[in-house]
């Protein structure tokens, strides 16, 4: 019995859903309550279900159900798990599906269907993982976009594109280091304006540690563009764009 288990539920004989997951039974169909297993109950209903064509012998279940899992039971207890598992199956309207065939072990009865489907949980935790995955290509959407905007209205310049050559002079001029961040300035603002946008940020540069900042003294803002690689790196880039409003005037 693996992990691999906990992707299905169980329906059987069109009557009962079985969840490994959530350890529970369910009648279909029905205002019941759902009931719910004990642990070691619920692997023994899942190796049945798992093998529901074969026999399994007293020495399979102690180690699927409790040796692998680091417990060691008496034969007392495994006979109390099974009847509490009958006692289980009988209330939901299902009886006499686990038979005991002599000297070998305990089958699920021949003529019982059992039908196996994936889990609502796990197409849903799918669906997240999906989700999560797109996650980064959606932010570099974004980005591009935001950089798309700020080149149209004049702010980004194009040595952001990742196809320059060797010969290609950056348009930004290196100011400073400060804080581990390099800081690289554009505009016609002053200098000590820039820097003083930059203090009042106070950006973390221990990621992205190339900063470009453009002044627009008219629109009074600054947009700064904070980068783990310089402009003119002939590898990816990843960039992350920020605009200050106001103070720089002040």
């Amino acid at each position: 019995m693996s992990d691999g288990s906990k992707k299905y539920i169980f329906i059987i004989d069109d009557i009962l859903e079985y969840n490994p997951q959530r350890n529970e039974l369910k009648v279909l169909m029905s205002d019941l309550d759902i009931i719910t297993l004990n642990v070691p109950v619920s692997r023994c209903l899942e190796l049945l279900l798992l093998n529901h064509d074969k026999i399994i012998s007293q020495s399979d279940f102690f180690y699927d159900v409790w040796e692998k899992n680091g417990t060691y039971i008496t034969l007392g207890t495994f006979y109390q798990n099974i009847s509490l598992l009958r006692k289980a199956l009988n209330h939901a309207g299902l009886d006499d599906i686990v038979v005991t065939v002599p000297r070998k072990g305990l089958s699920i009865a021949k003529k019982t269907k059992v039908e196996k489907k994936i889990s609502p949980e796990y197409i849903q935790n799918t669906s997240v993982n999906v989700v999560s995955k797109n996650d980064g290509f959606i932010r570099r959407f974004k980005t591009i976009i935001i950089y798309f905007i700020l080149f149209m209205i004049g702010i980004t310049p194009l040595s952001i594109m990742n196809y320059f050559d060797e010969h290609y002079v950056p348009i930004y001029n290196f100011l400073l280091e400060r804080n581990s961040c390099n800081i690289h300035s554009l505009g016609v603002t002053d200098d000590s304006k820039i820097l003083r946008a930059f203090d009042d940020l106070k950006l973390n540069c221990s990621k992205l540690n190339y900063v470009y900042i453009s002044a627009h003294p008219y629109l009074n803002e600054v947009s700064i563009i904070q980068c783990d690689r310089p402009f003119n790196s002939t590898s990816k880039i990843d960039c992350l764009t920020i605009t200050k409003v106001g103070g720089i005037d002040e």
